[in-house]
């Protein structure tokens, strides 16, 4: 089982009424990184807003600073 994946059955037993998903990909790729941005700026439950939370299950550190870089950038857009 990946980390995502342990990590959405776990918060699933914490509260099965929150909409989890996951995606277990490499985001430091040009599409895989274009559809990470998609995910975070419009990933709200009817997809006009950024999503509420982010969590990171990342063991690379271009992963963990693709990730930051995003969030500060959408953050200081929105």
């Amino acid at each position: 089982m990946s980390k995502t994946e342990a990590a959405r059955e776990t918060l699933n037993q914490i509260n099965p009424s929150v909409e989890i998903e996951i995606y277990n990909y490499n985001i430091s790729t040009i599409k895989n990184y274009e559809d990470f941005i998609k995910r975070i700026s419009n990933g709200s439950l009817d997809g006009s807003k950024p999503v509420d939370l982010v969590l990171s299950c990342v063991d690379n550190f271009e992963a963990r600073m693709t990730i930051n870089q995003v969030s500060n950038f959408l953050f200081f857009t929105f």
